[in-house]
C-alpha cells in the first residue's frame, strides 16, 4: 500500500498543475450534470406557463457541457499521456538494464497505466462518493427530526459492521 502511495505521489508531481485542472474539469462535469434533473424540472414547470427562460438555461447548460467534456478530454489525453510515456520509458530503461523478462516489463508497464488513471478516473468518482454521501446527510439532518436521523446513521454505521467480513473476503478474492 505504502508503494501505491509513493507511486501516485511520483505521478501527481510530475504535472500538479495539469492533474489538479482535470481533476477541476471532472467535478465541473459531475455538477452540470447533477444540475440537469433540477433545470428540467424547472423548464417543464414554466414551459406550462408559456415562460422560455428555463429552458435557455438548459440550452446553455447543455452546450457548457459540452464544452467542458470536450475541453476535459483532449486536456486530460494531454496530461495523462506525458506522465505514462514518461514513467514508461523510465521503467523500460530500468528493466533493460537488469535484463527483466518480456512478460515482467508488459505487466509492469500496464501497472503505471493503471495507477495514473487513479487520478483519472478513480479519484473523481472517490470526490463524488463522499460529497453525495455528505450532501445527503446534511439533506437527511435538515428534512427530518432527530430520532428518524439518528435511526438512519446507527443503522448505515451498523450495516458497515456487519458487512466487514464479507468486504475483507471479497478483497481477499480479487488479489
Amino acid at each position: 500500500m505504502r508503494v501505491l502511495i509513493v507511486e501516485l505521489q511520483q505521478i501527481f508531481q510530475k504535472n500538479p498543475k495539469g492533474i489538479l485542472a482535470v481533476l477541476a474539469l471532472d467535478i465541473l462535469e459531475i455538477a452540470f450534470l447533477s444540475l440537469n434533473p433540477l433545470v428540467i424540472g424547472l423548464c417543464i414547470d414554466s414551459f406550462f406557463e408559456h415562460d422560455y427562460l428555463w429552458l435557455c438555461v438548459l440550452i446553455i447548460l447543455q452546450v457548457a457541457f459540452i464544452l467542458v467534456r470536450v475541453t476535459n478530454k483532449v486536456f486530460d489525453t494531454r496530461v495523462y499521456e506525458r506522465i505514462i510515456e514518461d514513467k514508461s520509458n523510465i521503467y523500460y530503461e530500468r528493466a533493460i538494464r537488469t535484463n527483466t523478462s518480456n512478460s515482467k516489463i508488459t505487466s509492469r508497464l500496464d501497472l503505471v497505466i493503471q495507477v495514473s488513471s487513479f487520478f483519472d478516473d478513480c479519484l473523481v468518482q472517490l470526490i463524488d462518493i463522499a460529497v453525495g454521501t455528505l450532501f445527503s446527510i446534511v439533506y437527511l439532518f435538515c428534512m427530518t427530526e432527530w430520532p428518524l436521523f439518528l435511526s438512519v446513521l446507527l443503522t448505515s454505521v451498523l450495516v458497515l459492521a456487519f458487512t466487514r467480513q464479507f468486504r475483507r473476503q471479497i478483497i481477499r478474492n480479487n488479489k
